[in-house]
């Protein structure tokens, strides 16, 4: 996957679990699982991308 393919997919990820964990803290007063994991994955791959990003570009 390319860098910023795997940036916009990451952003979509986190979109949706920050909406998720929104939503369940108003709804239950408490975060899940899920949301949360939802948005750590979305941060994490976020940030690879931007490390493969800036390591092709000095390449």
């Amino acid at each position: 996957m390319q860098p910023k393919t795997q940036k916009l997919v990451a952003l979509g990820i986190g979109a949706v679990g920050l909406v998720l964990l929104v939503m369940m803290v108003v709804v239950e007063s408490e975060p899940g699982a899920i949301p949360l994991a939802l948005l750590l994955i979305g941060v994490v791959g976020y940030i690879s991308g931007h490390m493969r990003e800036r390591f092709s570009k000095t390449r």
